[in-house]
């Protein structure tokens, strides 16, 4: 779980977002991912979320989802 973690976060970094995580969830079909983005860098996402959920499901994800709250540390 870790190394997925760890390739989605490169993925989500190299398309230029700076604060957020990447957290595993475990789903019947497979691992999952929920996406938090700092809220100030969520309209960033706008024109890029198809291309962020592709990517992050190409690296082994079988389920990913933004998380509309955003990124927070705890």
């Amino acid at each position: 779980a870790l190394a997925l973690i760890e390739r989605g976060e490169v993925l989500v970094r190299a398309m230029g977002f700076r604060v957020f995580r990447v957290r595993y969830v475990e789903r019947p079909g497979g691992p999952g991912a929920r996406v938090q983005i700092a809220p100030d860098e969520m309209p960033g996402l706008a024109s890029r979320e198809e291309e962020l959920l592709g990517a992050l499901r190409e690296v082994g994800f079988h389920y990913v989802e933004i998380d509309p709250s955003g990124y927070r540390s705890a």
